[in-house]
């Protein structure tokens, strides 16, 4: 048999390497496998065109695949602890500026992302016309505002605490 040629046997037994050469971090060139295998590269190219190769090679993504999906799950439960852990901090926060803020937009916000995180209720940008103000921020009717926020002053039952 030419130096060159390989049998099928050799290229399932040279496949799974070149594979692992492969998809080690940074690859592999043709060369650099050859090398690291004792082989010549037109051999390396002859087993990459093998079936045996690509059905490695599928297998290898489908691993891979796997392993960026398991981690995603991982992350987004990480991700949604952390956000239960703020999540009452963040209330507090929307709270204190609602009582406490010096601008009644900043209060009105509050309030409304407030009654918006209920879950009760429809987004309250939802339930009325809400025109924009210059700087973007929700411009409420004025009866509705005053309302709003009078009731938030005097802290009446009912609403937000």
């Amino acid at each position: 048999m030419p130096a060159l040629q390989m049998t099928d046997e050799q290229v399932r037994m040279y496949a799974p390497q070149v594979v692992a050469i492969e998809t080690r971090p940074g690859g592999a060139t043709h060369a650099e496998i050859a090398n690291e295998l004792h082989i010549s590269a037109p051999k390396v190219i002859r087993i990459k065109k093998s079936e045996e190769y690509k059905r490695l090679i599928a297998l290898a993504v489908k691993r891979t695949e796997a392993q960026v999906e398991r981690m995603t799950r991982e992350n987004t439960l990480e991700i949604r602890q952390k956000l239960a852990a703020y999540s009452g901090e963040a209330v507090d926060t929307l709270v204190m500026l609602m009582r406490t803020a010096d601008k009644d937009s900043v209060k009105l916000s509050a309030a409304c992302e407030l009654i918006d995180r209920d879950g009760r209720f429809a987004k309250v940008s939802r339930l009325m016309n809400v025109d924009q103000g210059k700087d973007g921020a929700p411009m409420l009717p004025e009866d509705v505002s005053a309302e709003i926020i009078s009731a938030l002053k005097l802290n009446k039952p009912g609403m937000v605490q």
